[in-house]
């Protein structure tokens, strides 16, 4: 019941982003493959075991920060002057998300299916 919980924050987190983004037209292509990523890498443990699905959620973890640190680098961390908080408040709900996701699949015991 956990796992799901969590799958559902990291993804809920995900489309909260798109829709703020979306809705102020401010879509950047980085951070919505980032998005991406990050949903994919959450819905994946549904269907492999258990290990698999932690090293999944893992490595989405690091392609998303990879992806959003390319952002900040072209982009930078100031939009007209002030600090993206947006960005760093999805940012780190992700990582919060994802980190507790990984622990939760790990408490599931090895190679069961957490759903």
């Amino acid at each position: 019941m956990k796992t799901k919980l969590f799958t559902l924050l990291v993804v809920a987190v995900q489309l909260l982003d798109l829709i703020v983004h979306g809705s102020v037209g401010q879509l950047e292509p980085l951070r919505v493959a980032a998005n991406i990523v990050m949903v994919v890498a959450a819905l994946i443990p549904l269907f492999l075991r258990h290990a698999s699905g932690v090293l999944t959620v893992v490595v989405g973890l690091i392609v998303y920060l990879i992806l959003n640190t390319m952002f900040i680098v072209n982009d930078g961390i100031y939009n007209n002057g002030s600090l993206r908080v947006g960005l760093v408040a999805f940012v780190l709900a992700t990582v919060a998300a994802a980190l507790f996701f990984c622990r939760v699949l790990q408490q599931a015991g090895a190679g069961k299916r957490p759903y």
